[in-house]
């Protein structure tokens, strides 16, 4: 039948014609109705298909529809066009399995016929024949994610029971008993033999096991066939293991009854359970058909319903009743298993919530990189979050990243916590759910001051013979098996339910416990392994992560080291096979990483980037390198990677010299552009252990790099340690110049430490070395130093002495005068001067602004000090009514801190955003920027001041009340007070109360609290703000009165 004129068919349009063509049937390729699905179109001959099969054809076509298995292409539609049989397939992408596996090593064809006889099991499970097991109906395609094979073309298909003796099939890979016509013996062995002539072909180029050859008539088929009874298979032209062998030909045998499998269950089986390191290693750990159903959650289905309900009501905007959870239990019990999980269901509905996971023990880049993103997220207060925490309790705090994590997960907890105490204040606040894991919950102390009524406890028990039943039954080995009860009894046993420790027993003992019948069935041997074989919870899954890599082979290790060293910092790109090519030199790339993707060590990503599955993993590779064979494999990275990352390897490579100076540019790097002075400090640390002991000169200046970062994060420890140690490297009596750096690093700690006694002798005493060395930018470093120490103890007093600022004003005046007489390079090194904070502390506010803007543009300082820059300009021309400009850079500082990794900058740009757009009455985004901040500041509790809380509730009440919203302004003022009942905000919450009180006509109570906020002025200085307070106050008042 020809394809109409309009080129479609049955409704689907024809792309491309007779893409394939046989006796009695033509293909083309197509398009669906709505054109979003490549189809394949076959187009059944009715004058070559016999009566019967088109009978059968009407009676079974719906059946087709219905197959759906990932190693089956599916059938969309079959039916009759004009009397002329059709199906309509997906189209599938790829080669013939002949051509696709050409070249392959027997461990990479293992598991793609292991798919195929999957596809078989189904296609029989379903009750139907395939009958046309062939090349040209198994594609292969090598670039899919997940399932690579699909079967094709069930245009011969049928159910068993209906076979009636027809010539169906091709030739080369057609069963016996089809060829001679004994319809009482085809069956699925028939199918399976089909399988086994195309998995030899696969083995041997092409060549036929009996090398049958084309023929022109069934009768010389026939023939050909008959003399195969007393033939084995031909020796195989290559070296394949000896159960793969006997496998083949146990499954060619010319009588169906004498093959041994009785169907492909029981060849998959016979496979996994045969297969040896010679033939795969892709099945490393469990093998697959002993693995349940990862959506299986054995034993752990009430914490997961009781979990998803969770997450799915936050996304659905109400509160979850719980947002903390704890899950307990000893090592084995599947507290990571559940993580993943919650992992996975969470990415299914990525769109509506933010998923974060951290693990202990971790690395410092790791944790960096992760509380960076998290601080983020809980600033921008868009969607939900799911935190999960693998091992909360092995979080140890020793280095300052570990520490400042536990400090941010202790804020996470207890703001949710507070939430759920006092929902209404905390209404506009984003729900965070929490889900870690415990092996012992004592060990985590801030669980003890979270209310019972935000946490709740999940502790994981043993499995019971029922469950153990349950996850047999999840297997494929086991499913729709009847499991004697002596099996379960005996695992209870041997593992005492410790979850992981069953599926251990069932993957390394599997053949000590059970074996298999010809069809696949299990048979048990409880005797064989004795109860004392398992020391019950008897590793961390960090020790199981560890005995992963100890298991592997030179080559995966080379190429894991290779993948760990490109992805050694968070910032480095996840490397692609060419490059990994370049840098191994290994041929079989492709084969190594897909033993490794199915050991689930790696994963490709949708950029066909490689990268680890477990974040541990890179850390735990380049710990146990040797030292000298991961400065060559940087080093060989450099002659490969883009330029982009030329640095970091640099620094890490075997040449020492350029290894120092790129360790330092790439550390002012991540300062300056980034922020990230966590990774400066290593990348100048690792410099300083390069640097030989007689360069001391450049040890010490590396010294000073690693103060000035560790100054920025405010770790006075470490500065500390840096600057002692620096200045010891410089022999006694001589080069001024160095002791002088570190002179200068000393102040700056001691006023970073509000030491400021201490700060002014330090001032003093290299006041001395300046005058004797003359050098005018050394001099100007300590006059803006002495105002520092002017401003910060003029700050400190209560009533601002104006005495001191006026002396530091002229101090800084004088210094910016001076700044021009140096040249350009030393210009650029005065960082100190702080002319705008005294102008701001006077009030002179837009002059500030301007003086700041002036600073920046002449002399762009690193990120850490560009932020709260920005910021204070930004309030600075606020305050002057300049709130166009003042947004500008309001704006500016929040992308930087965003980048930044910097906690309370974050917070800080978003204080300033919400003040500027108060000013604006757009209070909806002022609330929006109030929420955000309050996020960020109230996951740093151990930084949390009762002022910072005041201030924000103040604003949010002040917002609600400019809106109308009299009744939720209270609740955010009563808050306010709650938190600080002196000072400038609570003073502020007072006025905002009478204004709302006031405008509900509680005028004598509106009297009461506008009478304490006037209290509150007498006593505070006389300035801009509290000016404008004072009017509001009298405005408020004077209207009372007149409706009184």
């Amino acid at each position: 039948m020809r394809t109409p004129e309009k080129e479609s068919f049955a409704g689907y349009t024809v792309t491309k014609r007779d893409i394939a063509r046989g006796c009695s049937s033509m293909i083309h390729e197509g398009l669906s109705h709505d054109g979003k699905i490549r189809v394949a179109i076959k187009i059944l001959r009715p004058s070559k298909i016999s009566k019967n099969r088109i009978e059968r054809f009407k009676a079974e076509y719906k059946t087709l529809t219905k197959l759906n298995h990932p190693n089956i292409a599916k059938v969309l539609e079959a039916g009759f066009k004009e009397g002329t049989p059709f199906i309509i397939s997906e189209f599938i992408e790829g080669k013939q399995i002949l051509s696709a596996l050409a070249g392959y090593e027997i461990g990479r064809m293992i598991p793609i016929f292991i798919e195929l006889l999957k596809g078989l099991d189904f296609i029989h499970r379903s009750g139907m024949l395939h009958l046309d097991i062939k090349s040209q109906n198994v594609f292969v395609n090598a670039n899919a994610k997940g399932n690579r094979l699909k079967i094709l073309d069930f245009g011969l298909a049928m159910p068993e029971k209906e076979y009636r003796g027809e010539f169906v099939g091709s030739p080369s890979t057609m069963a016996p008993e089809i060829a001679l016509g004994l319809s009482e013996k085809v069956g699925k062995r028939s199918d399976l033999y089909s399988a086994a002539v195309l998995m030899y072909q696969c083995l041997s180029k092409g060549r036929h096991p009996f090398d049958r050859t084309l023929q022109k008539s069934r009768a010389e088929l026939m023939k050909m066939v008959e003399a195969e009874k007393e033939k084995l298979p031909a020796p195989l032209d290559r070296e394949i293991p000896g159960w793969l062998e006997l496998l083949l030909s146990r499954m060619l045998i010319f009588e169906p009854e004498e093959r041994f499998y009785e169907n492909a269950a029981g060849v998959i089986h016979a496979i996994s359970s045969g297969r040896t390191s010679e033939a795969s290693r892709t099945s490393r750990g469990s093998p697959e058909y002993l693995v349940p159903d990862p959506t299986k959650l054995v034993g752990l289905s009430e914490i997961s319903k009781i979990l998803t309900s969770e997450i799915e009501k936050s996304t659905s905007g109400d509160l979850p009743e719980k947002p903390l959870h704890i899950i307990s239990g000893g090592h084995g019990m599947g507290k990571s298993h559940i993580v993943h999980f919650l992992k996975t269901f969470g990415d299914t509905i990525s769109d509506r919530i933010s998923i974060h996971r951290i693990s202990f023990p971790s690395d410092d880049e790791t944790l960096s990189e992760k509380i960076a993103e998290l601080r983020i997220s809980i600033s921008d207060n868009k969607s939900p979050i799911l935190l999960l925490i693998d091992n909360l309790d092995a979080a140890e705090g020793k280095t300052p990243i570990e520490a400042e994590v536990e400090r941010l997960i202790s804020g996470i907890f207890a703001f949710a916590a507070a939430r759920t105490e006092n929902p209404e204040i905390y209404s506009e606040i984003i729900p965070t759910i929490v889900a870690a894991t415990v092996t012992e919950i004592q060990k985590v102390g801030f669980l003890k001051e979270i209310l019972a009524s935000a946490l709740k406890l999940h502790e994981l028990k043993p499995f019971t013979a029922s469950d153990i039943t349950e996850y047999l039954a999840a297997t494929p080995a086991f499913f729709r098996r009847q499991i004697p009860s002596e099996a379960t009894q005996h695992i209870l046993k041997i593992t005492g339910g410790i979850p992981l420790e069953v599926k251990e027993l069932l993957s390394k003992n599997f053949e000590g416990l059970f074996s298999f019948d010809a069809a696949g069935e299990i048979i048990l041997d409880p005797k064989i392994i004795a109860p004392s074989t398992f020391r019950h919870g008897a590793s961390t899954a960090f020790e199981r992560l560890l005995h992963k890599i100890k298991i592997l082979d030179r080559d995966e290790i080379k190429l894991l080291e290779s993948i760990a060293c490109c992805t050694a910092a968070p910032y480095l790109e996840a490397p692609k096979f060419p490059l990994l090519k370049r840098v191994t030199g290994l041929k079989d790339i492709e084969e190594i990483s897909e033993r490794l993707m199915r050991a689930g060590i790696l994963e490709m990503d949708r950029k066909d980037r490689i990268k680890f599955c477990d974040e541990h993993m890179p850390g735990m590779i380049l710990m146990r390198m040797n030292p000298a064979d991961r400065k060559k494999l940087h080093s060989e990275l450099v002659k490969h990677v883009s330029l982009r990352w030329k640095n970091f390897h640099t620094a890490h490579g075997e040449d020492d010299k350029k290894a120092i100076k790129a360790a330092i540019t790439l550390g002012k790097k991540m300062l300056k552009n980034h922020g990230d002075c966590s990774a400066a400090i290593k990348l100048y640390t690792s410099a300083l252990k390069r640097g030989s002991e007689a360069h001391w000169k450049l040890r010490s200046y590396i010294s000073s790099l690693i103060a000035a970062a560790a100054l920025n994060t405010g770790d006075l420890t470490r500065a500390g340690e840096a600057i002692y140690s620096g200045s010891r490297m410089i022999p006694e009596g001589e080069y001024p110049a160095y002791r002088r750096r570190f002179a200068l690093l000393d102040i700056a700690m001691a006023l970073r430490a509000g030491t400021l006694n201490h700060a002014q002798r330090l001032i003093e005493s290299s006041r001395l070395i300046a005058a004797k060395s003359r050098l005018e930018d050394y001099d100007l470093a300590l006059k803006n130093y002495n105002g520092n120490l002017l401003y910060e103890m003029a700050i400190r007093d209560p009533s601002k002495d104006a005495k001191k600022l006026l002396e530091a004003r002229k101090i800084f005046e004088g210094s910016k005068s001076m700044e021009f007489r140096l040249a350009p390079h030393s210009r650029k090194k005065v960082m100190n001067n702080l002319l705008y904070s005294v102008l701001t502390a006077q009030g002179l506010y837009e002059e500030a602004a301007r003086t700041l803007e002036f600073e920046i543009s002449g002399n762009k300082p690193d990120i850490f000090h560009l932020i709260p820059a920005y910021m204070a300009i930004a309030e600075g021309l606020r305050i002057s009514g300049k709130t166009g400009r003042a947004l500008l850079w309001a704006k500016r500082a929040l992308k930087l801190a965003g980048n930044g990794n910097s906690g309370p900058m974050l917070a800080y740009s978003h204080a300033v955003l919400a003040n500027i757009f108060y000013d604006m009455d757009d209070f909806q985004r002022c609330l929006a920027h109030c929420s955000s901040e309050l996020a960020s500041i109230a996951c740093r509790s151990a930084h949390t001041t009762p002022n910072s809380m005041a201030r924000i509730w103040s604003m949010m009440g002040r917002c609600h009340g400019e809106s109308g919203n009299h009744r939720k302004a209270i609740v955010y003022f009563e808050a306010a007070l709650a938190s600080a009942s002196e000072g400038y905000f609570a003073m502020s919450a007072y006025l905002g109360m009478g204004e709302a009180y006031l405008s509900l006509g509680k005028k004598k109570t509106a009297m009461e609290y506008i009478g304490c906020a006037e209290a509150m002025l007498k006593t505070m200085p006389v300035d801009e703000i509290s000016k404008s307070h004072r009017k509001r106050a009298k405005q408020v008042k004077k209207l009372i009165r007149d409706q009184m």
